[in-house]
């Protein structure tokens, strides 16, 4: 799981290096001083040794969510931003030779990778960039006069003698203080433009500086500041500036590490299935006591402890919250994109052109270590369900993010390059070495030989292949966003949606009630359902559509056998469900910690034939149909072909693994997810460290025996890496693949 660096721009604004003048009559030089004389005067800036700045940060990008900021300077080589949402404090700083952040909310302490690093360090400079930019390699350029926003500005390019980034700089003709600054952060060809406005200069101590800085990428503003306090030569701790980890005593180590055990014990409807046994199980865990120092540990340090032992449980929803401080324009790991086919990992986009030889090449080896090896390592690390889901984590984190890779790669040093060994689609062996960080704001892919239609923010939709409405697609890209699972999440307890939004949120009841209808006015033939990029939310979904197909009995039948441990943790995560409703109508009650089999349709004495109906009278809108059965299997095609990835995961399997069971065909390369799994997670945090992560609740059984597809689905038609090559490693090629085995289904 990734988290996105902020990127204070604010600091940027302290590098009046940065500033740019220009007319016909002077150099870069005299703009210069030109710019330092309406900043304050030579003397006046070079009496300042700290800084501090108050007020309120928007982030425009995230729901225009504030906070209030304090940045704090030591010139030339300290810096700190500490910003404070809703009582969540969240710091950001450099302290000479680290750069660091601090987000509880996203995986605690972390140290910032080399361009982050660079680019503080650059900011922390302030007015010492331009009042001696010779001293730290710095250059500037006058580039003449430029209009932007009908206004003309001179411009000034700040360039590095180490290479990093070059920023140009628009002067107020008659000001001369900095309006904006502008930064490509990609390529000439795949461009990523950072732009940072200055507004609102007041003075302090005859100092002129901007009181309204918005930072805006490629057009889109993200983050604002409102100064209203600023303070120079103040008295500052230097020790805030430190990257320094809190240290936690073993003592305070132990007693979380033994919350963990029993939060996963009390919860988990198996945790010992995949680590060996309950006393396996218990081995590992007094290992992880005995690895704690006496002296302690910080909490990244012991999250690094736990991972190992709960990845063991081999459970994708049960893991310890592991996040990096990334940056995606420029993430830092091998810049290719990859996907999977077969059992291999094939290139599926590139940064730049020159590259394109290299679309469809299969992995081999990254930095000399086979991609085997690095499989197994990071089975240490992180939970695996089956072969696809480990395929699945490679084309996400774990060779895209450099942080990510350096925890496989341990013995990759020089991270300003990676080298990859690949085999070509031509059969050719080739080694390649990128220079890293490498601007990757967009990737070239194969252009796609159809046209497919996009989903709306529900993540839903439907449209026909053809003119001749034979063929529906239907593309569900997430469960996240429809009316009924609003309405269970208000009955159960988990959430507050008020009535008047509820109305608005798009139904599923009503979506395929429409494409039944319509499916069935035209006569279709076939209806392709496309979960590739299906990642999950709610499984309700899965009911509704089968309800619209195939009937109540298809519905019945075909739904896993889903068993609840009634631990502490659900029970209080879930208002509206209490012990006394639960055990209404029960021969013999349930007891907290007991196990619910009234969904297990496999053993006829435990289960409650009438808990599926039961369960859908948390959505009024769903149930009111399924009472009134008017659309109950109004009409399902010839053909129900299911398109999958190793993406398509959690309530996404749900879907594929229920329209298999009701004699759907799959199209694609398996599911990441095993048939016989744990789900429904619940999220715990430990109370000394704050470590997070999430823990099955419930246990889906989808095959009774203990067999290859219990752990893998299977697909009917796998794609092949041949047929694939042969298709120009079209990104829709399962889709392609669909049309073309019409022909042998009829």
């Amino acid at each position: 799981m990734r988290r996105v660096t902020f990127v204070f721009a604010v600091t940027m604004f302290f590098l009046y290096a940065t500033i740019s003048v220009s007319f016909a009559q002077i150099d870069a030089g005299r703009l210069l001083k030109r710019m330092i004389d309406a900043r304050g005067g030579k003397s006046g800036l070079s009496n300042i040794k700290s800084c501090v700045m108050k007020g309120k940060i928007v982030l425009v990008s995230q729901g225009s969510t504030t906070g209030e900021v304090t940045v704090a300077h030591m010139y030339p080589d300290k810096t700190l931003i500490e910003m404070n949402f809703a009582g969540t404090s969240i710091r950001q700083g450099y302290d000479g030779d680290v750069a660091w952040i601090d987000n509880p909310q996203a995986g605690g302490y972390q140290e910032l990778p080399a361009m982050e690093t660079q680019a503080m360090k650059y900011q922390a400079l302030g007015d010492d960039a331009f009042l001696n930019p010779g001293k730290y390699g710095i250059s500037y350029t006058y580039k003449g006069i430029k209009t932007d926003s009908a206004a003309g500005f001179y411009m000034l390019e700040q360039s590095f003698g180490d290479g990093f980034k070059t920023i140009l700089y628009y002067v107020d003709m008659g000001t001369y203080l900095v309006h904006k600054t502008e930064t490509n952060k990609g390529t000439p060809a795949q461009p990523f433009i950072e732009e940072v406005y200055y507004g609102d200069y007041r003075k302090t101590d005859n100092i002129a500086q901007a009181h309204r800085i918005s930072t805006f990428v490629n057009g889109q503003e993200s983050i604002r500041f409102l100064f209203d306090r600023i303070e120079y030569n103040v008295d500052i701790d230097t020790g805030i500036f430190q990257a320094a980890e809190k240290r936690f005593t073993r003592g305070e180590l132990i007693a979380d590490a033994r919350q963990l055990a029993d939060i996963i014990e009390d919860t988990h409807p198996d945790p010992y299935e995949h680590i060996g046994g309950k006393i396996a199980f218990h081995r590992s865990f007094q290992h992880i006591l005995h690895a704690i120092p006496e002296d302690g540990m910080t909490g990244n340090q012991f999250k690094t402890l736990l991972r190992p032992f709960v990845a063991a449980i081999g459970d994708a929803h049960t893991e310890v919250y592991t996040h990096y401080n990334v940056n995606i324009a420029s993430p830092g790991g091998i810049p290719l994109k990859f996907d999977v086919v077969e059992r291999s990992l094939y290139v599926s986009g590139v940064p730049e052109d020159q590259y394109g030889e290299l679309l469809g090449a299969i992995l081999v080896s990254v930095e000399n270590v086979s991609i085997e090896e690095l499989g197994k390592r990071l089975k240490t690390l992180t939970p695996i369900d089956n072969e696809y889901h480990l395929l699945w984590h490679f084309t996400t984190n774990y060779l895209w993010y450099g942080p990510y890779l350096q925890e496989l790669l341990p013995e990759w040093e020089d991270t300003k390059q990676v080298r990859v060994e690949l085999l070509l689609s031509s059969g050719e062996t080739r080694e390649v070495e990128f220079n890293l960080p490498m601007a990757v704001a967009l990737l070239s892919e194969p252009e796609s030989q159809i046209a497919l239609p996009s989903t709306p923010e529900s993540g839903f939709t439907y449209d026909y292949l053809g003119p001749d409405k034979r063929i529906a697609y239907v593309p569900i890209d997430h469960m996240k966003y429809y009316r009924e699972s609003f309405e269970a999440r208000n009955s159960l307890g988990l959430e507050h949606t008020p009535q008047e939004k509820l109305d608005s949120i798009p139904s599923a009841t009503e979506f395929f009630r429409s494409l039944v209808t319509e499916m069935k006015d035209v006569d279709t033939e076939t209806m392709i359902v496309d979960l590739r990029r299906n990642g999950g939310g709610d499984a309700l979904m899965v009911d509704i559509m089968l309800y619209f197909l195939y009937g109540k009995d298809t519905t019945v039948k075909t739904r896993w056998n889903n068993i609840d441990r009634l631990s502490k943790i659900y029970l209080e995560s879930r208002k509206g469900i209490t012990l006394e409703g639960i055990n209404k109508d029960r021969v013999v009650s349930l007891t907290e910690g007991d196990y619910d089999f009234s969904q297990d349709y496999s053993d006829d004495l435990l289960c409650k034939t009438s808990a599926l109906a039961e369960g859908f009278t948390h959505s009024p809108t769903f149930f009111t149909e399924w009472e009134n059965g008017t659309f109950e299997g109004y009409y399902c095609p010839e053909h129900v072909i299911v398109l999958t990835r190793p993406w398509t995961f959690s309530a996404g399997f749900g879907i594929a693994v229920r329209l298999y069971r009701a004699g759907a065909i799959l199209v694609g390369t398996p599911s990441s997810q095993a048939p016989n799994s744990g789900g429904n997670a619940i999220r715990w945090k430990l109370n000394n460290t704050g470590v997070i992560g999430r823990v099955s609740q419930s246990y889906a059984l989808n095959f009774l025996d203990d067999s290859e597809q219990s752990r893998v689905l299977p697909v009917h038609y796998p794609l092949k890496y041949e047929w694939l090559a042969s298709h120009d490693f079209d990104p829709n090629a399962e889709v392609l693949y669909a049309l073309e085995l019409l022909s042998k289904l009829k």
